[in-house]
């Protein structure tokens, strides 16, 4: 039997990363783009640090930039 695994890219984009930070949550939200949702991470003082295409990669990259990644409604 043939399985065939659909390939998806994932995007993920980090700006804006502090160097040194007090608190180091990052909290996610979906957001409505133009063309697609994104899921959108902020620091805790809510400046916009960079963005991904789903959940889950938001949150891997929260993990990879040491920060502790929490979702925000």
């Amino acid at each position: 039997m043939t399985q065939y695994i659909k390939e998806q890219t994932l995007h993920a984009c980090v700006i804006n990363t502090p160097a040194c930070q007090d608190d180091d949550t990052a909290y996610i939200r979906a957001e409505t783009g133009e063309e697609e949702n994104l899921w959108v991470i902020y620091d805790h003082e809510g400046e916009k640090l960079g963005h991904a295409n789903s959940r889950e990669m938001a949150f891997a990259v929260a993990y990879q930039n040491d920060l502790l990644p929490m979702d925000v409604h």
